[in-house]
């Protein structure tokens, strides 16, 4: 592959893709080498150097062009309402929680790559988005086999614009992303770039047997675990979890336990006061492990906060919504529990089962849906090792 001239930001974009092994299909490649990321993040969030706020970028800020050409995850959407496009002019800076991002390049390339795409699929893409994935899509199959649909009307409408104008025309709706799309179904690939706690029964209708769905599980515990599942003649689905792990933001149906404001009721609690295993404390900080996968999805509902407080030692926080919490510090192993669960038992638990097992890898484990339930298993469906997910 010859090196691209280095004045051409999207194509040595695309060959920096391909050499780190992240693009394999030459079709693939030709459409990062084609597809402008710059005409879907003409406006966009950084994140502000207060780490509370975000700042915007625009195609007028000098350093624009690069900051769309690296890898970077930029957020389009604050809170559901904000969108980069529509401050006022002169708004520069603002607070909130990103609720729409257009996904990393690397990570981008990696699910399509898994999609494993073929001449005359047809693709479902639950999160619309900026429309950038989109139109990588539209280049690699064409417009007509591929549909895109998002929750929220503003990005919709923005993202079939911007499509438009780089002369991409998929079917581009408004839905639930739970919902899918049964108006057009049956589906060769699904690919969803949004998190889900479990993999909504009715995306199992909406791809033909044999075909593939490739979507992020995301706990509050810390898991954002990216799964590979073949859809089976009877409409259940298997497969294995992916060794690298997602960044998406929870589809919008899904409403998690705020944290923070659970931690603000908790420190005026008390609880038992008991030392704690140091090997957990070594491995569960890792929010990339299996370790966190394994007790995040057996630990449904359960939201996670660290803390590194410059007076005191660091400590992990969890909470559960019927009231119950924990509190681990790190360097004293210690923890203080509270409530009808205690949680930090429940982790200790899941922790020693996971060494029992031999530590394994994110990629040994796997999950079974069907329309009535979902299990996780480790190296085989049919194996010993089994746990139903709630």
């Amino acid at each position: 592959m010859t090196v691209p001239n280095v004045a051409d930001p999207r194509k040595r974009f695309a060959y920096d893709l391909t050499q780190r092994g992240l693009l394999r299909d030459p079709k693939l490649h030709a459409a990062f080498d084609q597809v402008p990321r710059e005409a879907f993040l003409r406006h966009f969030f950084r994140p502000a150097l207060d780490g509370t706020s975000y700042d915007t970028v625009d195609f007028r800020h000098p350093a624009w062009l690069d900051m769309v050409y690296s890898d970077g995850a930029w957020p389009i959407q604050l809170d559901g309402r904000s969108c980069a496009w529509e401050l006022p002019h002169g708004c520069r800076s603002l607070k909130g929680s990103p609720t729409s991002t257009s996904t990393s390049p690397s990570l981008a390339a990696l699910m399509l790559e898994q999609l494993d795409l073929r001449c005359g699929h047809r693709v479902l893409e639950i999160g619309t988005g900026s429309g950038y994935t989109t139109a990588l899509l539209c280049h690699r199959l064409g417009s007509p086999l591929v549909t895109s649909i998002d929750i929220d009307p503003t990005l919709v409408d923005r993202a079939r614009t911007q499509l438009d104008s780089c002369g991409y025309y998929p079917a581009v709706g408004i839905s639930d992303h739970v919902s899918g799309d049964p108006g057009n179904d049956p589906y060769d690939r699904l690919i969803a770039t949004c998190g889900v706690p479990a993999i909504p029964p009715d995306w199992l209708r909406q791809v033909r047997p044999a075909g593939v769905i490739l979507a992020q599980i995301y706990r509050e515990l810390g898991v954002n675990a990216l799964i590979r599942l073949t859809v089976d003649p009877d409409h259940s689905a298997q497969g294995f979890f992916l060794p690298y792990q997602g960044g998406f933001a929870p589809t919008r149906s899904y409403r998690p336990i705020d944290p923070g404001q659970r931690f603000r009721r908790a420190i005026h609690e008390h609880g038992a006061v008991r030392p704690t295993e140091p090997g957990l404390a070594l491995a569960l900080p890792n929010q990339t492990s299996s370790l966190v996968m394994f007790a995040g999805l057996l630990m449904p509902g359960v939201a996670r906060l660290d803390l590194r407080p410059l007076s005191r030692e660091p400590q992990t926080w969890l909470f559960h919504p019927d009231g119950s919490w924990a509190c681990h510090n790190t360097r004293s192993h210690t923890v203080e529990q509270h409530g009808p669960r205690l949680l930090w038992d429940h982790v200790e638990r899941l922790y020693r089962e996971w060494c029992a097992l031999g530590r394994p890898s994110r990629e040994r484990f796997g999950l079974t849906v069907t329309a009535e339930m979902q299990w996780l298993w480790l190296d085989s469906p049919r194996g010993d090792h089994q746990w139903v997910l709630s």
